[in-house]
């Protein structure tokens, strides 16, 4: 890559490291740490020497997210799509209102502020990693602005800036 141009250079490294990180995430059992695949790749794009600070990069010049708010980030478009019913149909239980649910009352305060049933946790070990525990429980501590979009693009906007703050600003997640 030492005589690419530097736009060249900058996609095919990001197309590597998007694929690295795809393969090192989807493994159960890895070597690798994927925060360190993150920050290698970050630092083979911006530049950055080794014991630099790596965050200002991934913040400012490369708009990236940490993994754990990746991983936020695409539940809540999968959540999204399941309340808009655009989801498929082995999620169809997923997304099930408060106030719809038959043993809840609708006097609670969730039931009128928009907060999906959590399903209980049928493992110990790796329940509450399952999509139909974490999904509603990451959409329930989204505040109501954020669930209220109308399109997935503006949602998407909208979870981006709010996972940013919650990441590197003053917000929690």
């Amino acid at each position: 890559m030492k005589y690419c141009r530097p736009s060249s250079t900058r996609s095919s490294q990001f197309a590597l490291t998007i694929a690295t990180l795809f393969c090192t995430v989807s493994l159960t059992v890895s070597s690798v740490n994927c925060s360190q695949v993150l920050h290698a790749a970050a630092q083979l794009i911006t530049g950055i020497r080794r014991y630099e600070h790596i965050t200002p990069a991934l913040y400012d010049t490369l708009h990236w997210l940490p993994i754990s708010q990746r991983i936020t980030f695409n539940t809540a478009l999968t959540m999204f799509n399941c309340s808009r019913g655009r989801c498929p149909k082995y999620f169809g239980d997923v997304y099930t209102p408060v106030h719809t649910a038959a043993a809840r009352s609708s006097r609670l305060r969730p039931a009128n502020c928009g907060n999906i049933v959590v399903l209980r946790a049928r493992s110990a070990r790796f329940g509450c990693r399952s999509f139909r525990v974490c999904g509603p429980t990451i959409w329930n501590k989204f505040p109501q602005h954020l669930r209220s979009a109308d399109t997935r693009e503006r949602f998407k906007c909208r979870l981006k800036g709010w996972l940013f703050e919650c990441a590197y600003g003053r917000g929690r997640l």
